[in-house]
Protein backbone atom coordinates (compact mmCIF):
# COMPACT_ATOMS: atom_id res chain seq x y z
CA UNK A 1 0.00 0.00 0.00
CA UNK A 2 1.37 3.42 -0.91
CA UNK A 3 2.02 6.07 1.71
CA UNK A 4 -0.86 8.15 0.29
CA UNK A 5 -3.33 5.25 0.59
CA UNK A 6 -2.15 4.47 4.12
CA UNK A 7 -2.69 8.11 5.06
CA UNK A 8 -6.20 8.08 3.55
CA UNK A 9 -7.03 4.83 5.38
CA UNK A 10 -5.74 6.26 8.65
CA UNK A 11 -7.83 9.42 8.20
CA UNK A 12 -10.93 7.39 7.33
CA UNK A 13 -10.45 5.23 10.41
CA UNK A 14 -9.97 8.28 12.64
CA UNK A 15 -13.09 9.92 11.18
CA UNK A 16 -15.07 6.72 11.71
CA UNK A 17 -13.90 6.44 15.32
CA UNK A 18 -14.85 10.07 15.92
CA UNK A 19 -18.29 9.39 14.44
CA UNK A 20 -18.78 6.35 16.69
CA UNK A 21 -17.79 8.39 19.74
CA UNK A 22 -20.34 11.08 18.82
CA UNK A 23 -23.03 8.42 18.46
CA UNK A 24 -22.11 6.98 21.86
CA UNK A 25 -22.21 10.41 23.47
CA UNK A 26 -25.63 11.16 22.00
CA UNK A 27 -26.95 7.82 23.23
CA UNK A 28 -25.64 8.66 26.71
CA UNK A 29 -27.37 12.05 26.58
CA UNK A 30 -30.58 10.33 25.49
CA UNK A 31 -30.38 7.95 28.46
CA UNK A 32 -29.85 10.87 30.86
CA UNK A 33 -32.88 12.65 29.40
CA UNK A 34 -34.93 9.45 29.73
CA UNK A 35 -33.78 9.03 33.34
CA UNK A 36 -34.80 12.60 34.11
CA UNK A 37 -38.22 12.05 32.56
CA UNK A 38 -38.71 8.82 34.52
CA UNK A 39 -37.88 10.60 37.78
CA UNK A 40 -40.42 13.29 36.89
CA UNK A 41 -42.97 10.65 35.87
CA UNK A 42 -42.44 8.79 39.14
CA UNK A 43 -43.49 11.92 41.00
CA UNK A 44 -46.48 12.38 38.70
CA UNK A 45 -47.51 8.75 39.31
CA UNK A 46 -47.84 9.53 43.01
CA UNK A 47 -50.75 11.86 42.29
CA UNK A 48 -54.00 10.30 43.51
CA UNK A 49 -57.14 10.38 41.38
CA UNK A 50 -59.91 12.77 42.38
CA UNK A 51 -63.24 11.55 43.70
CA UNK A 52 -64.89 13.41 40.82
CA UNK A 53 -63.12 11.03 38.42
CA UNK A 54 -64.59 7.92 40.07
CA UNK A 55 -67.15 5.64 38.51
CA UNK A 56 -70.47 5.47 40.44
CA UNK A 57 -69.96 1.78 41.23
CA UNK A 58 -66.93 2.58 43.40
CA UNK A 59 -69.12 4.40 45.95
CA UNK A 60 -71.33 1.34 46.55
CA UNK A 61 -70.95 -1.39 49.14
CA UNK A 62 -69.90 -4.86 47.92
CA UNK A 63 -72.75 -7.27 47.23
CA UNK A 64 -72.47 -10.57 49.09
CA UNK A 65 -75.04 -13.33 48.56
CA UNK A 66 -75.05 -16.75 50.28
CA UNK A 67 -74.68 -19.78 48.03
CA UNK A 68 -74.78 -23.48 48.72
CA UNK A 69 -71.35 -24.65 49.81
CA UNK A 70 -69.60 -26.41 46.94
CA UNK A 71 -66.19 -27.98 46.62
CA UNK A 72 -64.15 -28.35 43.45
CA UNK A 73 -60.56 -29.14 42.51
CA UNK A 74 -58.33 -26.66 40.72
CA UNK A 75 -54.97 -27.38 39.08
CA UNK A 76 -52.40 -24.59 39.12
CA UNK A 77 -48.65 -24.75 38.59
CA UNK A 78 -48.76 -28.54 38.62
CA UNK A 79 -50.54 -28.70 41.99
CA UNK A 80 -54.13 -29.59 42.82
CA UNK A 81 -56.07 -27.41 45.26
CA UNK A 82 -59.47 -27.99 46.87
CA UNK A 83 -61.66 -24.87 46.83
CA UNK A 84 -64.84 -24.46 48.93
CA UNK A 85 -67.32 -21.70 48.04
CA UNK A 86 -69.44 -19.83 50.61
CA UNK A 87 -70.77 -16.55 49.14
CA UNK A 88 -71.29 -14.87 45.79
CA UNK A 89 -69.26 -11.66 45.82
CA UNK A 90 -69.39 -8.55 43.62
CA UNK A 91 -67.20 -5.59 44.49
CA UNK A 92 -66.24 -2.35 42.74
CA UNK A 93 -63.41 -0.40 44.33
CA UNK A 94 -60.37 1.85 44.00
CA UNK A 95 -57.04 0.02 44.11
CA UNK A 96 -54.58 1.59 46.56
CA UNK A 97 -51.89 -1.12 46.50
CA UNK A 98 -51.12 -4.36 44.63
CA UNK A 99 -48.98 -7.43 45.17
CA UNK A 100 -48.57 -9.45 41.98
CA UNK A 101 -47.14 -12.75 43.17
CA UNK A 102 -46.52 -14.07 39.67
CA UNK A 103 -43.55 -11.70 39.43
CA UNK A 104 -42.09 -13.43 42.51
CA UNK A 105 -42.68 -16.95 41.23
CA UNK A 106 -39.00 -18.00 40.96
CA UNK A 107 -38.29 -16.76 44.51
CA UNK A 108 -41.40 -18.41 45.93
CA UNK A 109 -40.51 -21.71 44.31
CA UNK A 110 -36.93 -21.45 45.56
CA UNK A 111 -38.23 -21.34 49.12
CA UNK A 112 -40.76 -24.11 48.42
CA UNK A 113 -43.83 -21.88 48.72
CA UNK A 114 -46.06 -23.57 46.19
CA UNK A 115 -49.24 -21.51 46.67
CA UNK A 116 -49.43 -20.22 43.11
CA UNK A 117 -53.23 -20.26 43.04
CA UNK A 118 -53.24 -16.97 44.97
CA UNK A 119 -51.74 -14.98 42.10
CA UNK A 120 -52.45 -11.44 43.28
CA UNK A 121 -53.41 -9.46 46.37
CA UNK A 122 -55.37 -6.25 45.84
CA UNK A 123 -55.76 -3.68 48.59
CA UNK A 124 -58.88 -1.65 47.79
CA UNK A 125 -61.17 1.02 49.23
CA UNK A 126 -64.69 2.15 48.35
CA UNK A 127 -67.70 4.12 49.58
CA UNK A 128 -67.03 7.00 51.99
CA UNK A 129 -63.29 6.37 51.87
CA UNK A 130 -63.43 7.36 48.20
CA UNK A 131 -66.07 10.09 48.44
CA UNK A 132 -64.17 11.95 51.20
CA UNK A 133 -60.82 11.58 49.37
CA UNK A 134 -59.31 10.48 52.68
CA UNK A 135 -56.92 8.28 50.68
CA UNK A 136 -55.03 11.45 49.70
CA UNK A 137 -54.11 11.89 53.37
CA UNK A 138 -52.79 8.33 53.67
CA UNK A 139 -50.08 5.97 52.53
CA UNK A 140 -50.96 2.29 52.20
CA UNK A 141 -48.57 -0.51 53.15
CA UNK A 142 -49.09 -4.05 51.94
CA UNK A 143 -47.55 -7.34 53.03
CA UNK A 144 -48.28 -10.97 52.25
CA UNK A 145 -51.19 -11.06 54.69
CA UNK A 146 -52.04 -7.46 55.48
CA UNK A 147 -52.75 -4.04 54.06
CA UNK A 148 -53.01 -1.06 56.36
CA UNK A 149 -53.02 2.74 56.04
CA UNK A 150 -50.83 5.29 57.76
CA UNK A 151 -51.74 8.93 57.99
CA UNK A 152 -49.45 11.35 56.21
CA UNK A 153 -47.56 13.80 58.38
CA UNK A 154 -49.81 16.58 59.60
CA UNK A 155 -52.98 14.93 58.22
CA UNK A 156 -53.86 12.54 61.05
CA UNK A 157 -56.65 14.61 62.64
CA UNK A 158 -58.45 15.18 59.34
CA UNK A 159 -57.97 11.64 58.07
CA UNK A 160 -59.07 10.02 61.33
CA UNK A 161 -62.45 11.75 61.06
CA UNK A 162 -63.07 10.56 57.50
CA UNK A 163 -61.51 7.09 57.38
CA UNK A 164 -63.80 4.05 57.56
CA UNK A 165 -62.00 0.85 58.54
CA UNK A 166 -64.82 -1.30 57.17
CA UNK A 167 -64.42 0.18 53.69
CA UNK A 168 -60.93 -1.16 53.09
CA UNK A 169 -60.24 -4.75 52.05
CA UNK A 170 -57.21 -6.87 51.33
CA UNK A 171 -58.37 -9.29 48.66
CA UNK A 172 -56.46 -12.52 48.03
CA UNK A 173 -57.33 -13.33 44.41
CA UNK A 174 -57.39 -16.96 43.24
CA UNK A 175 -57.49 -17.97 39.59
CA UNK A 176 -55.83 -20.33 37.15
CA UNK A 177 -57.27 -18.58 34.09
CA UNK A 178 -54.41 -17.12 31.96
CA UNK A 179 -56.54 -14.23 30.65
CA UNK A 180 -57.64 -13.18 34.12
CA UNK A 181 -54.06 -13.47 35.36
CA UNK A 182 -52.81 -11.15 32.63
CA UNK A 183 -55.56 -8.65 33.36
CA UNK A 184 -54.76 -8.74 37.07
CA UNK A 185 -51.08 -8.26 36.32
CA UNK A 186 -51.80 -4.97 34.54
CA UNK A 187 -53.57 -3.38 37.52
CA UNK A 188 -51.85 -0.50 39.29
CA UNK A 189 -52.68 1.68 42.28
CA UNK A 190 -55.25 4.29 41.27
CA UNK A 191 -57.16 1.99 38.93
CA UNK A 192 -60.87 1.41 39.47
CA UNK A 193 -61.90 -2.23 39.23
CA UNK A 194 -64.79 -4.64 39.53
CA UNK A 195 -64.32 -8.12 41.00
CA UNK A 196 -66.91 -10.87 40.60
CA UNK A 197 -66.55 -14.32 42.07
CA UNK A 198 -66.96 -16.36 45.23
CA UNK A 199 -65.73 -15.93 48.78
CA UNK A 200 -63.93 -19.20 49.44
CA UNK A 201 -61.55 -21.24 51.49
CA UNK A 202 -58.93 -23.43 49.87
CA UNK A 203 -56.57 -26.21 50.84
CA UNK A 204 -53.62 -28.15 49.47
CA UNK A 205 -52.98 -31.78 50.44
CA UNK A 206 -55.44 -31.49 53.32
CA UNK A 207 -53.84 -28.34 54.73
CA UNK A 208 -56.11 -25.28 54.77
CA UNK A 209 -54.22 -22.34 53.27
CA UNK A 210 -56.82 -19.61 53.71
CA UNK A 211 -60.50 -19.07 54.53
CA UNK A 212 -62.16 -15.81 53.53
CA UNK A 213 -63.68 -13.29 55.87
CA UNK A 214 -67.45 -12.98 55.42
CA UNK A 215 -67.81 -9.47 56.83
CA UNK A 216 -66.02 -6.17 56.32
CA UNK A 217 -65.96 -5.43 60.05
CA UNK A 218 -63.41 -7.98 61.31
CA UNK A 219 -60.20 -6.70 59.65
CA UNK A 220 -59.66 -10.15 58.12
CA UNK A 221 -58.79 -10.57 54.44
CA UNK A 222 -61.20 -11.68 51.74
CA UNK A 223 -60.21 -14.74 49.71
CA UNK A 224 -61.91 -14.64 46.31
CA UNK A 225 -62.21 -17.26 43.59
CA UNK A 226 -62.22 -14.95 40.57
CA UNK A 227 -64.86 -15.48 37.88
CA UNK A 228 -64.79 -12.10 36.16
CA UNK A 229 -62.53 -9.07 36.44
CA UNK A 230 -63.03 -5.65 34.88
CA UNK A 231 -60.86 -2.56 34.96
CA UNK A 232 -63.51 0.15 35.09
CA UNK A 233 -61.06 3.02 34.63
CA UNK A 234 -57.28 3.16 34.53
CA UNK A 235 -55.37 5.86 36.38
CA UNK A 236 -53.11 8.02 34.17
CA UNK A 237 -53.19 5.68 31.15
CA UNK A 238 -51.36 8.13 28.84
CA UNK A 239 -48.54 8.69 31.33
CA UNK A 240 -48.17 4.94 31.86
CA UNK A 241 -47.97 4.33 28.11
CA UNK A 242 -45.35 7.06 27.71
CA UNK A 243 -43.31 5.58 30.57
CA UNK A 244 -43.27 2.21 28.81
CA UNK A 245 -42.13 3.84 25.56
CA UNK A 246 -39.38 5.79 27.33
CA UNK A 247 -38.13 2.66 29.12
CA UNK A 248 -38.03 0.76 25.81
CA UNK A 249 -36.22 3.66 24.12
CA UNK A 250 -33.71 3.89 26.98
CA UNK A 251 -33.06 0.16 26.73
CA UNK A 252 -32.44 0.58 22.99
CA UNK A 253 -30.02 3.45 23.63
CA UNK A 254 -28.18 1.38 26.24
CA UNK A 255 -27.89 -1.43 23.71
CA UNK A 256 -26.56 1.09 21.19
CA UNK A 257 -23.88 2.26 23.63
CA UNK A 258 -22.78 -1.33 24.21
CA UNK A 259 -22.64 -2.09 20.47
CA UNK A 260 -20.78 1.12 19.61
CA UNK A 261 -18.32 0.67 22.48
CA UNK A 262 -17.62 -2.87 21.32
CA UNK A 263 -17.00 -1.62 17.77
CA UNK A 264 -14.63 1.11 19.00
CA UNK A 265 -12.73 -1.46 21.05
CA UNK A 266 -12.39 -3.76 18.03
CA UNK A 267 -11.10 -0.93 15.83
CA UNK A 268 -8.54 0.03 18.45
CA UNK A 269 -7.41 -3.58 18.72
CA UNK A 270 -7.03 -3.80 14.94
CA UNK A 271 -5.08 -0.55 14.89
CA UNK A 272 -2.78 -1.73 17.68
CA UNK A 273 -2.24 -5.03 15.89
CA UNK A 274 -1.27 -3.28 12.68
CA UNK A 275 1.21 -1.05 14.51
CA UNK A 276 2.90 -4.06 16.08
CA UNK A 277 3.00 -5.85 12.74
CA UNK A 278 4.60 -2.78 11.14
CA UNK A 279 7.28 -2.64 13.84
CA UNK A 280 8.05 -6.34 13.43
CA UNK A 281 8.52 -5.90 9.68
CA UNK A 282 10.92 -3.04 10.29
Amino acid sequence: MSAQNRLRTSRDRSAYLAYLRRVRSRCAVGIMIAAGFLLFAAQMRKADPDAAAMRPEVFREPRQTPVAARQFSVDSDGKSYLVTTFFEYDQSALVVSTNNKLTLKPVLQLFRWRDMLNVNDLCVIWGDNVASEVYKDMNFYQGAYTCFPRYKEGRASVAARNYRGNQLAHNHILTNDPKLRRRLGSVRAGDQIRIKGKLVGYAYQGQVLRISSFTRDDNVCETIWLEDFEILKRHQPVLRAVIVLVVVAAAGLAGGIIAVSWRIMRLRQEETGKKWASRVRK
